[in-house]
């Protein structure tokens, strides 16, 4: 009997497993997809305690919906997540708007973390609604990151934040239902908090015109370019090394150099300010009070770094170096004579020499302000940079529509080893001459003030700057060896 009872339960179990579906298939990489919404756009939810439910094609991970969702200038709901669904509640009722935003963020997804491909943007009207312009535009360097991108009305010499929304997984941005206004558009890396905050933290971009103008259309297309952050730091601490030089530490974990001034009295507080300048801007941080002790400094300076930067090769020390005392001696041996080398100082802490010099570089009577002396001799091989006659191709090309700023092109080769730049000039025209033979990608932009020539002015806020115009050519473009391309078009816009 026993027997019986162990055959009957080991097919039934066997036929339970035989019915399970079977493993494998396809991985999971797309993120959810909305399939319907309870009410329609025209339904009068205004006033009403009527439950929103957003129904996905697949199940929803609760914890991607927390801070997932935005209804503009109103947040007295709850939110439910059951499965497919994401439920919206009023905690009394909807309120009486002209129009309810809500808009659900990419970063909602399902279980295996895939965030959905676009946000969901719902608009509930009231009838007299009489605001149907549009905003469209795209993130032309995305990378394949998520933006947020605010959208800003100015109203009584003040700008006023009106609706935020996310790049797609395209880089393409939509604002809808806009009245015939004038507005201005910024895109921020992941998300946007506090706009004055973000700039200095993560990387943006404005648009390219003073503002986007509704009040003659009924829609508009923009371009932004991202680049990095303004960062802007501030002093957390202070290192002293001896009675006239220490570090100031920096809040991005890096520390700078101060000089302590001659009429402080061992006790007092030094009041600490730098100077220090980011992409496009100069700055001062903030005072920073810091004790000023006697430290008796017996160290020796040493070399920290050497290397070739900006057409130069340098040597830098870890502390400042004596100038006028008793400054640094450098000299090489070739056939047993000795030669004295020729420098400059860059800075307090960094020699200068020439890129021709080669080989084994010995430098004595080192001493830092204090005349603490490092008795050694120390010893640099510098390798020498050979330099290759590469035959490469030319670059004849145009850029359209300057305006009343300068302009630069930029080129970069598929390695990335390459970046190059020339001025266009007065009729729009640019040469580059012997590329080596490669792939390169083509951009070019304004120059709208005095910073770094090179860096991309991303824009300002507080006061609001526009961003530099700019354009790309549509593809990469292959140089060869001995050739001449001509007629090269690139659009800024």
């Amino acid at each position: 009997m026993k027997n019986y009872l162990l055959i009957l339960m080991i097919i039934f179990f066997w036929g339970c497993a035989a019915q399970m579906a079977p493993k494998g298939g396809p991985i999971d990489e797309e993120g959810p997809d909305l399939v319907d919404v309870s009410h329609n756009t025209n339904f009068n939810i205004f006033n009403s305690d009527e439950k929103i439910i957003f129904t996905f094609n697949e199940f929803i991970n609760p914890l991607s919906v927390v801070n997932s969702i935005n209804i503009f200038n109103f947040d007295d709901y709850t939110i439910q997540v059951r499965a497919k669904k994401i439920i919206l509640k009023p905690n009394r009722k909807w309120p009486s708007f002209n129009k309810l935003k809500i808009t659900l963020s990419r970063k909602i997804s399902d279980y295996n973390g895939n965030i959905m491909s676009s946000p969901v943007h719902y608009t509930f009207l009231k009838n007299q609604n009489t605001d149907f312009k549009t905003i469209t535009g795209k993130i032309v360097n995305a990378d394949n990151d998520l933006f947020a991108v605010a959208l800003f009305l100015k109203i009584d010499q003040k700008f006023n934040l009106i609706d935020l929304t996310e790049s797609d997984d395209n880089g393409y941005f939509s604002f809808n239902y806009l009245t015939d206004s004038k507005y201005v558009a910024v895109a921020i890396f992941d998300s946007f908090d506090n706009l004055d905050n973000d700039l200095k933290t993560k990387k943006y971009g404005f648009i390219s015109k003073n503002y986007l103008d509704l009040t003659s259309k009924d829609s508009i297309f923009t371009e932004i370019k991202i680049d990095q952050p303004l960062e802007k730091l501030s002093i957390k601490s202070f290192r002293q090394i001896n009675n006239k030089f220490g570090y100031a530490l920096l809040d991005n974990g890096l520390e700078y150099p101060f000089f302590i001034p001659d009429n402080n009295n061992f006790g007092d507080s030094i009041n600490i300010s730098l100077n220090l300048s980011n992409r496009l801007e100069r700055y001062s941080t903030g005072q920073f009070m810091a004790s000023y002790i006697n430290i008796i400094d017996t160290i020796p300076p040493s070399i920290i770094e050497s290397k070739y930067d900006q057409g130069s090769y340098k040597i830098i020390f870890d502390e400042p170096i004596s100038k006028n005392d008793k400054p640094p001696v450098l000299f090489n041996k070739l056939d047993s004579v000795i030669n004295t080398i020729n420098y400059s100082f860059y800075d307090s802490f960094t020699l200068e020499l020439d890129n021709d010099i080669s080989g084994d570089i010995y430098i004595c009577n080192i001493h830092d302000n204090a005349l603490n002396s490092n008795n050694d001799t120390l010893k640099i091989s510098k390798e020498k940079i050979d330099v290759q006659n590469i035959i490469g191709g030319n670059i004849f090309g145009t850029v359209k529509n300057i305006a009343e700023y300068p302009v630069v092109v930029n080129i970069k080769s598929s390695d990335l080893k390459i970046s190059n730049y020339e001025f266009v000039d007065s009729l729009g025209n640019f040469t580059f001459k012997n590329l080596p033979p490669d792939f390169y990608v083509f951009e070019a932009f304004e120059v709208i003030g005095d910073y770094d020539q090179y860096e991309y002015f991303n824009g300002k806020w507080n006061p609001y700057e526009r961003a530099a115009r700019f354009g790309y050519y549509n593809k990469p473009l292959e140089v060869r060896a001995h050739w001449d391309i001509k007629d090269l078009i690139i659009e800024i816009k």
